[in-house]
């Protein structure tokens, strides 16, 4: 007030202006004061910085005050510029500092950079353990500190490819504690420009913790989308058609796109890649459908599906990204139509649709068993072992004769193949492709109907009720009987009129 010039006071050290007002006793309410009327460009004159010297003396409200005064200028990012090797230099920057140096520089539309995002998240997992540079990409170091030890153990994973490195870190990311937001307490009186800086902070974190968890699961959904379309036969064609014939160029092509498109761990694409190559190789040993390419993809898809889910049921891994992968492929799995599921279920009832049968024709197991194998994606031994089954099953039904209606006719065809049809199911052979909760699924069918056979109530086609209309009566045969009363009345009267023969 008296006519002192703050850019012109020295102290003992002979350290002018602003130099010589930062020092570890500064008065900050004084230094709110002065700071309107120092020329801050001055300040940087002769390679002094007011921001490096806040830093390196840990003086937080002095450096959230110069920040505030530089305001969002464009200058700024160049004059953080020297201070991230301060921070990194010293023992150990609180992390408050960094987040408010980063606020200058925070990226806020990380959603709208989803095409730069898996380099940015290459970038926090290569610097996990140097806070300084985290922050020196626009990232507040506070929002990743609960992660670091996860995130470390991804950078030191040499056995990750790109894909799977940036999958894991993203799912690290999306599984941090959210951020409570900032309260911003409304206030008759505007904050100091210290604070308002540091409640701008809080706010901006807040921000890009939402962005940082929407643009991680972005990329997540798509290595979900895309590790889905493996159960599909566009996947294996696609990998087909870049390896021509070649099995083991097939199986290094399909293993290369689950682990770099996907991001699928080398476990799990190693499943994945099995299940494919043991499908492919099966149809070419068994030959199947040589004559029809429907029919042969058909098998493929059905057969590969299978040994999928027979080898997820005994996946078990530590990593809990894998344990989210497996899920999301056993529920594509599972709503999908799988014919060897429904067979599981009730295959007597299958088996009898899926051939139209409306009455006991002779099965003729040889011709039936490559269709089974097809429909089915089995084994050709395990398929043959079906039709066999199916063939006794009618025979014994055919010539049994003990079934009047039709419930009773599937009622008999039940019973007769739940005797043997379980055995067949759990061979080694079959027990190679058929998965548990498909065998556990026909082992208790086959219980039920071995102890408790379905009772299907007398079917009304068979014959009409009492209360049926002479129109309902129509078409179906009367029951044989000889008792006139059981007969129409037109024929009652008849046998009533009668003459008989032994009283002439």
């Amino acid at each position: 007030d008296a006519g002192c010039d703050p850019n012109e006071c020295y102290d003992e050290s002979e350290h002018k202006g602003l130099q010589a007002l930062i020092f570890p006793d500064t008065n900050i309410e004084s230094l709110r004061l002065l700071l309107p009327r120092i020329q801050l460009n001055h300040a940087y004159v002769g390679g002094y910085s007011p921001l490096r010297d806040a830093l390196s003396q840990e003086l937080p409200q002095v450096l959230a005050l110069l920040l505030a005064s530089h305001g969002e200028s464009d200058d700024l990012p160049n004059k953080l510029a020297g201070c991230w090797p301060v921070a990194d230099s010293l023992e150990e920057t609180p992390v408050e500092f960094l987040d408010m140096m980063t606020t200058a520089i925070a990226r806020r539309n990380l959603v709208e950079e989803r095409a730069a995002f898996p380099e940015l998240l290459d970038q926090i997992v290569e610097h996990c353990n140097n806070d300084a540079r985290i922050a020196c990409q626009g990232i507040f170091p506070s929002l990743l500190a609960p992660a670091t030890e996860k995130l470390r153990e991804v950078q030191e994973d040499n056995s990750l490819s790109f894909a799977q490195r940036r999958l894991r870190a993203a799912f690290i990311i999306t599984h941090l504690a959210p951020i409570v937001p900032s309260s911003n307490v409304g206030s008759a009186e505007p904050l100091p420009s210290d604070m308002a800086w540091i409640e701008k902070t809080k706010h901006a974190r807040y921000e890009q913790g939402q962005q940082l968890r929407t643009a991680a699961n972005a990329i997540i959904d798509l290595a979900t989308h895309r590790l889905r379309q493996t159960v599909d036969l566009d996947f294996f064609l696609t990998c087909r058609k870049a390896a021509t014939e070649d099995i083991d160029m097939l199986s290094r092509i399909m293993y290369s796109d689950l682990t770099d498109e996907t991001g699928a761990s080398a476990n799990l694409a190693r499943i994945i890649r099995n299940a494919w190559i043991e499908a492919a190789q099966g149809s070419a040993n068994w030959n199947v459908a040589p004559d029809s390419d429907k029919d042969a993809f058909r098998f493929l898809l059905h057969s590969s599906r299978n040994l999928m889910r027979l080898q997820l049921e005994d996946f078990h891994s530590e990593l809990e990204m894998d344990q989210q992968c497996t899920e999301i492929l056993k529920k594509s799995l599972s709503e999908l139509s799988i014919p060897l599921r429904h067979f599981c279920s009730d295959p007597a009832t299958w088996l009898r649709k899926w051939e139209h049968r409306n009455h006991l024709r002779p099965v003729d197991a040889a011709g039936l068993a490559p269709k089974l194998q097809i429909e089915l994606g089995v084994s050709s031994h395990t398929a043959r072992s079906i039709a066999d089954a199916w063939h006794l099953v009618i025979e014994a039904v055919r010539n049994g004769r003990t079934w009047q209606t039709t419930a009773q006719l599937h009622q008999e065809i039940e019973k007769s193949l739940a005797a043997t049809i379980n055995e067949v199911m759990n061979s080694d052979d079959a027990k190679a492709v058929i998965p548990k909760s498909d065998r556990a699924l026909i082992a208790a069918w086959s219980a039920s109907k071995r102890t408790n056979p379905h009772n299907s109530p007398a079917a009304s086609t068979e014959s009409p009720s009492p209360e049926s209309d002479h129109h309902d009566s129509r078409g179906h045969k009367r029951p044989a009987s000889d008792d006139p009363g059981n007969s129409p009345a037109s024929k009652k009267r008849r046998s009533d009129n009668s003459v008989d023969d032994s009283s002439d």
